[in-house]
């Protein structure tokens, strides 16, 4: 018996026959990184002290965009005079304010040969925005907390430089928009944001 199992093993390898349980395909690609910077709003959330963003790119196989999945959160200097409409007066020091988003979008990145290593991308989707305030009321002088969600678009340019197989170093511009009611007065929680952005692959 052993004899023929070797005979029979001695003649698959002569004949070079393989299994194969289907065509191979092309695996998912991911990016996953975090930017570093500064972001202007244009509504009562006045300029931050400093804003970080996470960001997980995942691309199918064949497809020519990546989908995203980034949040962001940065702490805000509120300019209450441009809350319109608000219920509650709150004084202008001694108040703080936070806004964050949770973003889902696609990001196309390409590749020039004129560009060498560089490689632009351009992103895009809906975001869910989350603001809070605090702060102490006019006269009052007794402390006030209100928070609201939004939800609005967003828009991201860059450029990347592929430092090696697997680190990339980049710098990053976002726009995004959004209207949010905080204590009965309504404004814009949306902004610029510029960022210096480090990412792997996997």
């Amino acid at each position: 018996m052993i004899e023929l199992i070797a005979v029979a093993l001695l003649r698959i390898q002569e004949a070079d026959v393989h299994f194969s349980l289907g065509p191979e395909r092309d695996p998912w690609r991911g990016r996953a990184g975090m930017t570093l910077g500064y972001v202007a709003r244009h509504g009562p959330f006045r300029s931050s002290d400093g804003n970080g963003r996470l960001h997980l790119d995942l691309q199918p196989p064949g497809w020519p965009v990546a989908l995203v999945v980034e949040c962001g959160i940065a702490g805000l200097h509120p300019d209450l005079d441009k809350l319109s409409g608000a219920e509650v007066w709150l004084a202008d020091e001694e108040n703080d304010a936070q806004v964050a988003d949770f973003d889902l979008g696609v990001r196309w990145t390409g590749s020039w040969p004129t560009l060498g290593p560089a490689r632009p991308t351009i992103a895009g989707g809906p975001a869910i925005f989350f603001a809070e305030l605090n702060g102490l009321v006019v006269g009052e002088r007794v402390s006030r907390y209100d928070r609201s969600g939004a939800i609005g678009p967003w828009l991201e340019a860059g450029i990347f430089w592929e430092l090696n197989e697997i680190w990339g170093l980049g710098a990053r511009l976002r726009w995004d928009y959004a209207r949010m009611d905080l204590f009965g007065g309504e404004g814009d929680v949306g902004g610029i944001h510029a960022g210096i952005a480090v990412e792997g692959r996997f």
